[in-house]
Parts: C-alpha cells; sequence; structure tokens
C-alpha cells in the first residue's frame, strides 16, 4: 500500500466503507445498535488550545445509522496550517482495522521522510514528517475507539507533536 492510500483510507473513509459489501454491512449494523456515536458537534469540544492560531470554521458530521461521527477544523499561524481530526468509530472492527494495520506495520517511506512508531499522550501513535515541505501526519487510535489525525502543512515537527499532545485524549478514552 502507498503512503497515498494509506493517508486517504485512514480518515476520509468513514462513510464509504459500506459500499464494501453486505458482511460489513451486517457487522456495521450490529455495531450500530451496541454504540451510539458521540454527535461529530460534541467532539469539537477535544479541540487542543491552540494560543497564537486561528481557528477556521469546523465541519461535523454524525451517522447513526453507521455508528461514526467525525470532526474536522484548521488553525493557521501566518503560512503554518494544523488539521485536527476527530472521529468516535464506535470499535467498527472494519474502520479500526486499517489503523490498526497502520500501528503494526509502517507504510513505504519516501525520500527525506521520517517514519515512527511512537505514543501520544500514551495511545499507540504513527508519526511521518518530511522536513524539507514542513508535512506530516500524527496518526492516534485512543481508547480502541477513537481516530485522531494532526497534520501539518509548512510547520514543523514540534509544532505538529505539541499540537497532538494538547489534545485531551484521556477525556476521549474515558467515553463509554
Amino acid at each position: 500500500m502507498s503512503n497515498t492510500v494509506i493517508r486517504a483510507a485512514l480518515m476520509s473513509w468513514v462513510l464509504a466503507f459500506v459500499l464494501l459489501g453486505p458482511e460489513v454491512e451486517a457487522r456495521t449494523a450490529v455495531v450500530a445498535q451496541a454504540c451510539k456515536p458521540v454527535p461529530g458537534k460534541d467532539l469539537e469540544r477535544f479541540y487542543p488550545p491552540m494560543p497564537g492560531w486561528t481557528r477556521g470554521e469546523p465541519s461535523s458530521e454524525t451517522d447513526v445509522a453507521e455508528a461514526v461521527s467525525r470532526t474536522t477544523v484548521d488553525f493557521d499561524r501566518k503560512l503554518e496550517t494544523i488539521s485536527v481530526e476527530l472521529m468516535d468509530s464506535c470499535r467498527n472492527p472494519d474502520v479500526l482495522q486499517l489503523i490498526r494495520n497502520v500501528l503494526k506495520e509502517m507504510p513505504p517511506a519516501t525520500s527525506g521522510t521520517t517514519q515512527r512508531y511512537t505514543r501520544v499522550n500514551g495511545f499507540p501513535a504513527y508519526e511521518e514528517f518530511t522536513a524539507m515541505s514542513g508535512h506530516g501526519e500524527i496518526h492516534v487510535l485512543v481508547g480502541d475507539r477513537f481516530l485522531i489525525k494532526v497534520t501539518a502543512e509548512t510547520s514543523t515537527l514540534p509544532t505538529l507533536q505539541n499540537s497532538a499532545n494538547l489534545i485531551p485524549m484521556q477525556t476521549l478514552a474515558d467515553i463509554k
């Protein structure tokens, strides 16, 4: 799998995975009955505090039938952008499998990109950063339910890492 495929799949596939067939739809229905996702609007309270940054307009959605929700927002400071995406998977195994695969097997590295497995606020994470472009991503699995993706554009690795560390992940993990 290429980095492009993995990046696209990790968070943006949420509402499209049901197209994979009746087996996935059946498992999704079981998960939907067992879990009520935190509404996307309610996930907005978990955005990191970013003093000195301008927060854009959040975009949030909830699909109760599929038992998933997500919210995204951009923070800007001069030429830098930090994007934060939070998703409640309601422990759907099909949704979680993609991030679990990345946390088990690192995608192929591109030239000039550093990659590593790490922990963010005590939770398993995958981090990659390309210094030349200032682009990086951190993907975190919180409480085997919530997925967090923090992306930096024209920024630095310490700024990306700090932004991820500011998200109150333990509070998310405590949600039942």
